[in-house]
């Protein structure tokens, strides 16, 4: 994870408006929540695994071996900076790949 104060490009984005650019592994499927503070964007899911398959040139898969990321861009973090410290959490909330998880979703489903 990397944070961005200033964000990523300043002729893009607002002042005060900072990134987190989240990466996670090729074939990742999960749901997470990442807040700076008290500051959250809510649940979202990250699926690499829609991608992967989406691409059918070999040389753009093979340019994505690394790995995967998202940018998440937060207003006002500066708000929820105390005693000169920020607090940027990363909660994984669900791992979509596990079968104990796909279970649970089934189970959902069915009732």
């Amino acid at each position: 994870m990397d944070f961005y104060l200033k964000g990523m490009d300043s002729r893009v984005y607002q002042e005060g408006v900072s990134a987190i650019r989240f990466y996670a592994p090729k074939g990742s499927k999960f749901k997470y929540e990442i807040s700076i503070g008290r500051v959250c964007e809510g649940t979202k899911m990250f699926d690499t695994s829609k991608l992967v398959t989406g691409l059918d040139d070999q040389t753009a898969l093979a340019s994505l071996e690394g790995g995967f990321w998202i940018d998440l861009h937060f207003p006002q973090w500066e708000k929820e900076i105390a005693n000169d410290t920020i607090v940027i959490t990363c909660d994984i909330v669900d791992n979509m790949n596990s079968v104990a998880s796909t279970q649970k979703v089934w189970k959902l489903l069915t009732k």
